[in-house]
């Protein structure tokens, strides 16, 4: 099975899975609340973490593809889980070019209820969290050790996307004004690489039973590969690049208050005037489009892009490094490896 066809497969399972759930729903508002999961669900297009799920499987010689569907099924619930939830602590209503579950009920209730846009938002993410969950429970092909084995790593990836989301949340300038490159890193890895990457390479590891010698080193490479997506995705954020990212800066960070890397670097390294346009405007959700590129132009000119790059070719580096220990073909490697260079900027 190809990669396309398994992200097909994936595809009609999702749809198939939360009808089902639509259909079983006891109350007409709890089939309402299913039927905008799904079409929140159904518009993301990328399903990379399936798709690695099942890159990692076939390139360590998996031969059952099919078993894996519904562990990708798993996969996926569990990342919309964790989008539901960030929106509703990001109190965005958008997400997939459409409205996100807070969006959905806010043209319902508001501004007679404001309570029930992030209330029916936070029952959405719980449902999907315990759908992921129930996915690999009725696995049919997996013996009950598996189960029980594939949950634990779900477990144990929720704590660590909790403990870098609280440090996500908290890295706001007017919060935190002193935050160090080893934070944010620490961040990263706990947000995600460990379940953007590291839980899809480890289920697929599982699945294969795999020795914890190569265990070890797919968590090296995913650890490396996860803190380098989210580094192209920060400096994306401010500067157009080569990457798959974006070639046109989307200026989300800063109006937010978000320090990430580039910035961090430029809070430390810009001249006195530079510092007080910074320091005037970072967190100011209307912060004008004239105004972000004056704030780009200060990131260039106190060098933050170029740390950026360099921090990023570091990541790029190690990540090569841990690709080239895994026991896997060559033919592998380089089919890896043609992904990874969508991470060059």
């Amino acid at each position: 099975m190809t990669d396309d066809n398994f992200k097909a497969a994936i595809e009609t399972r999702l749809a198939d899975w939360l009808n089902a759930q639509e259909a079983a729903a006891p109350t007409d508002e709890a089939k309402l609340l299913l039927k905008r999961i799904q079409s929140l669900v159904l518009r993301a297009g990328k399903r990379s973490r399936p798709t690695l799920l099942h890159l990692t499987y076939q390139a360590y010689g998996g031969k059952h593809s099919d078993q894996l569907i519904d562990i990708g099924l798993a996969i996926e619930l569990h990342h919309q889980f964790l989008l539901v939830h960030d929106d509703i602590m990001d109190n965005d209503t958008v997400r997939y070019d459409g409205p996100n579950m807070m969006g959905y009920y806010q043209a319902d209730f508001l501004p007679q209820a404001p309570e029930i846009p992030p209330a029916m938002a936070l029952l959405a993410g719980n449902l999907l969290y315990t759908y992921a969950n129930q996915a690999i429970l009725d696995h049919q092909q997996l013996s009950a050790d598996q189960k029980v084995t594939l949950l634990a790593l779900l477990q144990d990836v929720n704590l660590q996307v909790h403990a870098g989301q609280q440090l996500d949340i908290l890295n706001i300038f007017a919060l935190q004004p002193v935050i160090t490159k080893d934070k944010l890193v620490l961040t990263d890895l706990l947000k995600t690489a460990s379940y953007s990457v590291n839980l899809p390479m480890q289920m697929a590891a599982e699945l294969l039973q795999l020795n914890p010698e190569e265990r070890q080193k797919i968590s090296t490479f995913a650890k490396s590969f996860g803190v380098l997506y989210q580094l192209v995705d920060d400096h994306s954020d401010y500067f157009p690049n080569s990457s798959s990212f974006n070639t046109h800066p989307k200026y989300r960070d800063f109006p937010q208050g978000k320090i990430t890397y580039p910035l961090l670097v430029a809070l430390e390294t810009a001249d006195p005037d530079d510092q007080v346009v910074l320091r005037k405007y970072i967190g100011q959700k209307d912060t004008p489009y004239d105004t972000m590129l004056q704030i780009t132009e200060i990131l260039e000119a106190c060098g933050a892009k170029s740390a950026s790059k360099q921090l990023i070719g570091s990541y790029f580096e190690q990540t090569e490094t841990a690709l080239s220990k895994l026991a896997i073909s060559s033919e592998s490697k380089q089919h890896v490896g043609s992904i990874l260079a969508n991470y060059r900027v």
